[in-house]
């Protein structure tokens, strides 16, 4: 195997291709959906003038990731999303790219918990819950 580690090799293929398609084929191996959607509820989540998310962007969502939080129901650390990211800057980027690009991003990305907390300092004024929060991988 070269040692060029901006290459990856995917299901014993050879390492080649871009970002993109690198992104689309992990995307495509863990979480599989069906190409075409017969559901007539389905809408799609995405519009012509989304625009796509910036390195920038990803970065700081993932500098703010909590080092010391709990994996979340994908089983996945925050520590190893973010040595992700510090090995392969674009790959994170493009992987959201194209879940955009697609409308269609998997249920493991979008599980959060809400979780109301009790305010102790302000018992006496009228709203006794402070909440709610999204508790999600920040």
């Amino acid at each position: 195997m070269p040692s060029d580690k901006s290459n990856i090799a995917l299901n014993n293929q050879d390492p080649s291709g871009n970002h993109l398609k690198i992104a689309q084929d992990i995307l495509k191996k863990i979480f599989p959906h069906p190409a075409n959607s017969t559901s007539s509820t389905y809408i799609p989540s995405c519009t012509a003038n989304d625009c796509p998310f910036t390195k920038g962007e990803v970065a700081t969502v993932i500098h703010h990731l909590s080092k010391r939080k709990a994996p979340g129901p994908d089983g996945i650390d925050n520590i190893i999303i973010q040595q992700i990211f510090k090995k392969f800057p674009f790959l994170l980027m493009e992987l959201f790219n194209t879940c955009l690009k697609l409308a269609k991003f998997p249920d493991p990305l979008k599980v959060g918990n809400i979780i109301f907390f009790i305010n102790t300092e302000n018992l006496k004024q009228k709203h006794l819950l402070t909440g709610p929060y999204l508790c999600s991988r920040q």
